[in-house]
């Protein structure tokens, strides 16, 4: 479904995943989300900062890189700093 509340539900149980060692179910949910999102929407850039973090989290920073990229560049400033901040970190 790509109702706000499917996509939101899938944040939620891809960040409980992600809390508790499945960064792979986490990584699979995210996208997901980002799929049913609308693009462009606080939600879908949400959801690109939190893939872009599970990524890193596993090493994975060449892959987490766009999605950083993505929630930097997007109209949703909420994401700015922290999308710069991974930004930083991948490019080590």
């Amino acid at each position: 479904p790509k109702s706000k509340a499917a996509v939101l539900a899938r944040g939620e149980l891809a960040a409980f995943y992600f809390n508790h060692g499945d960064v792979a179910g986490a990584v699979k949910l995210y996208e997901a989300g980002i799929a049913a999102a609308a693009s462009g929407s606080l939600d879908a850039m949400g959801l690109e900062f939190a893939l872009a973090s599970a990524l890193e989290s596993i090493g994975k920073c060449s892959e987490a890189k766009p999605h950083y990229e993505k929630s930097f560049n997007s109209t949703q400033n909420a994401f700015m700093k922290l999308a710069q901040e991974g930004l930083v970190r991948c490019a080590k």
